[in-house]
Parts: C-alpha cells; structure tokens; sequence
C-alpha cells in the first residue's frame, strides 16, 4: 500500500513539474513561432499564416507577443488574399507599436491598418494610415514597403479623380 502510494506521489510531482515547464516554455515558444512566422512571411506567407493560426489563445500572450501576432497574422491574411473584415486586430499592433520606440513594427502596422480599411471601403481612413506609414519612417532599405505604400496611395488618388496625386505616388 505505501509502495503504490509512493508512486503515486512521484507520479503527481512528475506531472506537476512537466506541466509547470510547459508553462514557463510557452512565452518561449510562442517567441519561436513568432520568428519563424515572421522568417516565412516573405517567401511563404502561406506557411506564415498556419504557424499563426496554429498559436491556440493568442489573446493569452504576452503583450509584446500579441502585438507582434496580430501584426503578423494581419500580413499573412493580406498577403494570401483573405479579405479582411475588421480592424480590431491590426489596431492592437498600431496601438502597441505606436508607444513603442520601433519604426518599422509601427511602418507595418499603419500600412496594414491601410490595407484593411481599404478592403473595409474606407478609403479616407486608408489614406490617412497609408500617409501616416510614411511619416513613421523605418529603414531607408525597405524599398518593399515603401512601394507598396506609394503604390496604395496612387490608387486611392486615382479612385477620388485626383491624377495629379496619383502620379506623384505612383512614380516614386
């Protein structure tokens, strides 16, 4: 009887202990999933966005993280065609990056916040995101992004009859 009852203690603290590392590893794991999604974005944005959807609770995250996931699973979805339907998580990252001392995040997280009211019809707001991308700076080597942006912008211009403007986006 104390035989069976030892072990079954052992047992307990076996699975107490594995289930408490699982804890303490999903901040890092999830980190990992973050990298490699973000690695993948470029090249395989489809494989991206299945990393992405494959996080369980995202909402579970730390805040950084859920930044950066809302960041991503929003570009993985635009640039595998889904149409986007809310802004609610892309306006998570603008906020977030917005606060932060990261140029880049916040480039993304406006030109995408762009892109979803553009799909949502919104055309001031997708504007004003776009032209706010601009402002946020970021590196001078993004020309990916920047074009993007200058492309995004012409049409919006050409869309409101204002060749003028859209001319000078879609040139530079």
């Amino acid at each position: 009887m104390g035989y069976y009852r030892f072990r079954s203690g052992m047992l307990l603290i076996v699975l107490s202990l594995t289930f408490l590392c699982q804890s303490c590893n999903r901040g890092s794991r999830a980190d990992e999933i973050l990298l490699q999604a973000e690695r993948l974005m470029t090249e395989r944005p489809d494989s991206s966005l299945l990393l992405l959807e494959g996080i369980a609770s995202p909402d579970r995250l730390k805040r950084e993280q859920y930044a950066l996931w809302c960041l991503l699973i929003t570009e993985a979805r635009d640039k595998n065609y889904v149409q986007h339907t809310s802004d609610s998580l892309i306006s998570v990252s603008a906020e977030y990056y917005g606060k932060k001392n990261n140029p880049e995040r916040l480039r993304l997280a406006y030109y995408y916040m762009g892109r979803v009211n553009h799909d949502l019809n919104n055309v001031p707001k997708a504007q004003e995101y776009y032209l706010k991308a601009l402002e946020a700076g970021g590196s001078a080597e993004n020309y990916g992004i920047e074009g993007r942006i200058q492309n995004n912008l012409g049409v919006l211009y050409t869309y409101q009859d204002a060749p003028d403007m859209a001319i000078l986006h879609l040139k530079r």
